[in-house]
């Protein structure tokens, strides 16, 4: 599935559920669909009397993940709080079924560093490349 181009200008209503970190964030626009609209006809006392138009919502698209939700937790704990990277992929046609990689790292840039560290003396430095 290819990735979406992201639109600079997206609109958001209030109570939208917006697509924050990973894979939510990445293909939000394919996901959200199209909001519904129903504009009514009301009395003096707020009571729907009639409507003018109704407008139904579009659902946003499916998007399936092949994350195993055992073999990811099972990736985990085998890696434990060592640094390293586990991937499992099925071989007949390179899903991606488990990724764990440490240490970690907030992957939102920082204007004013070019390196992250993960927190512990024992851990070196991520050079962002």
């Amino acid at each position: 599935m290819k990735r979406p181009q992201q639109s600079p200008l997206r609109l958001l209503h209030a109570g939208d559920v917006v697509g924050k970190a990973g894979v939510e964030e990445t293909y939000d626009q394919l996901l959200r669909g199209q909001d519904g609209s129903r504009d009514v006809i009301v009395d003096s006392h707020g009571r729907e009397v009639g409507y003018l138009r109704t407008q139904h919502a579009t659902p946003g698209q499916d998007l399936k993940l092949t994350i195993d939700e055992d073999l990811q937790h099972a990736a985990e704990l085998a890696l434990g709080a060592r640094n390293g990277a586990i991937v499992a992929m099925d071989p007949r046609n390179g899903e991606i079924l488990a990724m764990v990689s440490r240490p970690s790292f907030d992957p939102t840039p920082s204007p004013s560093a070019s390196t992250a560290t993960t927190g512990t003396s024992s851990s070196r430095t991520l050079t962002t490349r």
